[in-house]
């Protein structure tokens, strides 16, 4: 955010006979990477949550222009929440939820979310995942997933 001064000169006497006119604020909604940040800067910024994007243009930079694919209020953010989960022993695949809010309806059929799911080391797998409703996701992970928890929780036993 920059805030500025506006004065009027005149071109023709080369003098400033308005000095201070306005403040204007100048601000770039896309340095926030974050539906939280953006939605809360005080200023006319909006998330599109299809895009991921920060804009204070709905209608030419979200998704199809709808304004239902803006968040403007950080209380309608899409946010997951913690959980914790047994791992059965003996079990090399098993599916998990994942508690959320204000989930997006899939604009196409068929699973249109994936779980990503960073481990300690940087290791990263993705899990396909199916949206259950409004506030949940069920994590389908795959057998490379599952066999590197097997791995790591063996160490740790």
């Amino acid at each position: 955010r920059l805030n500025v001064s506006v004065s009027l000169k005149s071109t023709e006497t080369n003098s400033i006979f308005v000095p201070n006119i306005a403040s204007i604020t100048l601000f770039d909604c896309q340095v926030h990477k974050k539906c939280f940040a953006c939605a809360g800067t005080g200023l006319p910024c909006g998330w599109c949550l299809y895009n991921s994007l920060c804009t204070a243009d709905a209608l030419h930079d979200c998704r199809n222009g709808q304004f239902a694919n803006w968040v403007e209020d950080v209380g309608l953010c899409p946010k997951l929440s913690s959980s914790e989960y047994f791992w059965p022993p003996g079990v090399n695949n098993f599916d998990f939820i994942v508690s959320g809010e204000n989930l997006p309806i899939p604009q196409q059929a068929g699973d249109a979310y994936e779980c990503i799911v960073k481990v300690p080391g940087g290791n990263t797998f993705n899990a396909s995942a199916t949206r259950t409703s409004g506030t949940g996701l069920t994590c389908l992970p795959s057998t490379s997933v599952a066999l590197y928890f097997t791995f790591v929780f063996g160490l740790l036993l």
